[in-house]
């Protein structure tokens, strides 16, 4: 993975979490995935027959990262690339059924960085079936890639993430959809002996359920209920057995020419049973404690927000925020609470170039069995300002750039860093 991307700039969310694709995919003009599938096939480069095809060209990131590995001191500065080839392949043998096989790689070089260059690999293949009131979807996903864990690790490790995955919607009344998914994943690290990744290397199974109710030609509001359980593969592991129920209430709305919006708020039970008490060791030092086992159960208020506005012709606006938890891989903390704020300003014309600043401020909230132990309570603050440019070629090729400052405070010693960086990508725009 690149280093300092203009999507991991904006904070602290697991790399399949980063808030720009969380936006490109809350503003998605379908509420049907039907409507997305038959436009990635009219996007095809070639038909041939039954056979839809595009490449897949460009460079998942060019930049440059002025505190690569975010010290509080800067210490390391590197410029980065990665090309990356492929292609995608639609097989349509009917108006009902669709195979879609995507395959790609791509190489991640750093100029002086050595240790850090490697290849990264993506294979992904679905069926999908196309009904008039129902949709049906199976797929398999494998991606092996170098990256940070998360705003809170500095190492990039090479990981691999296997996931199959499932989604059936219903549509019973031109006004009601029920729409259910579920996944099966596995994460795992290589090359590492580091115990904070190999903590987290675990199997995860997530169900999803979710009734839509139209109450108007753009109004969309609805009830999501959520469950995940996770399974962590290494011996002994504190945060093994722990599921995650949610239920949120939420609204969308239909894209329209001057507003896209969807939100959702809820509460999510965090259930760990029997980790180690966290204590006062020799010293007044922490330490955990097997022989006290403890059950730590917590709900989070959970948030997550897209807006995009148009204020006139040519300006725009867009706003997120998000409030979940993420497993942190620090000694004695469970999890943390992620926080995200953000608000671009933007100029943009018909032509699709579009360039603007934007503010983004955040906030780890670090959690876990040691309540009674406040000299290891740990709070991290972001705050950062991008500015972000999209430049279209010939309606072939996008160039994305993004130039930008982002600060880390934090009220442990050495865990403070501030550093700036210029990231961009290129790709070619038929292919997802």
């Amino acid at each position: 993975m690149f280093v300092r991307s203009m999507w991991v700039i904006l904070l602290c969310c697991l790399s399949v979490m980063a808030q720009k694709e969380d936006r490109r995919r809350l503003s998605s003009t379908a509420f049907r995935r039907a409507e997305v599938v038959q436009a990635n096939i009219a996007d095809a480069r070639w038909h041939v027959g039954q056979f839809y095809i595009s490449p897949i060209i460009g460079f998942r990131q060019i930049g440059y990262d002025n505190n690569v590995f975010s010290t509080e001191d800067n210490e390391v500065n590197d410029f980065s690339l990665s090309p990356e080839l492929g292609i995608q392949a639609f097989y349509k043998p009917g108006s009902r059924w669709v195979w879609e096989n995507r395959v790609s790689y791509d190489y991640l070089y750093y100029v002086d960085l050595d240790n850090l260059r490697g290849s990264e690999y993506s294979g992904e293949s679905r069926v999908y079936g196309l009904f008039k009131k129902t949709y049906m979807e199976l797929g398999a996903k494998y991606r092996e890639d170098r990256q940070r864990l998360n705003s809170e690790v500095d190492d990039r490790i090479n990981s691999q993430r296997i996931a199959f995955d499932g989604a059936y919607s219903y549509q019973p009344s031109a006004r009601s959809l029920i729409a259910v998914t579920a996944k099966i994943s596995s994460l795992e690290y290589n090359d590492t002996e580091a115990q904070e990744f190999l903590n987290l290397e675990r199997d995860e199974t997530t169900v999803n359920l979710r009734y839509n109710y139209q109450t108007s030609t753009t109004l969309w509001p609805f009830l999501e209920l959520e469950q995940m359980d996770f399974d962590f593969k290494s011996p002994n592991n504190p945060r093994d057995n722990t599921s995650f129920t949610g239920i949120f209430v939420g609204l969308r709305t239909e894209s329209t020419r001057r507003l896209t919006l969807e939100g959702k708020v809820g509460i999510t039970r965090m259930d760990f049973d029997d980790i180690p008490l966290v204590v006062a060791g020799e010293g007044g030092m922490p330490t955990s404690d097997p022989n006290q086992l403890v059950d730590l159960d917590d709900d989070i208020f959970s948030l997550e927000f897209f807006m995009r506005y148009k204020l006139s012709r040519r300006l725009y606006m867009e706003s997120s925020l998000l409030n979940a938890p993420i497993f942190s891989g620090q000694t004695y903390y469970n999890y943390f609470v992620s926080s995200k704020e953000a608000l671009e300003l933007g100029y943009e014309t018909r032509r699709k170039f579009r360039i603007g600043p934007e503010i983004i401020y955040g906030k780890n909230d670090y959690r876990g069995s040691f309540s009674e132990l406040e000299t290891i309570l740990r709070e991290d603050t972001f705050k950062g300002l991008n500015i972000n440019a999209t430049f279209p070629f010939r309606r072939i090729f996008e160039w994305r750039l993004s130039a930008g400052y982002l600060e880390r405070d934090s009220n442990k010693a050495n865990d403070s860093d501030k550093g700036y960086q210029i990231s961009s990508t290129i790709r070619y725009q038929r292919a997802r």
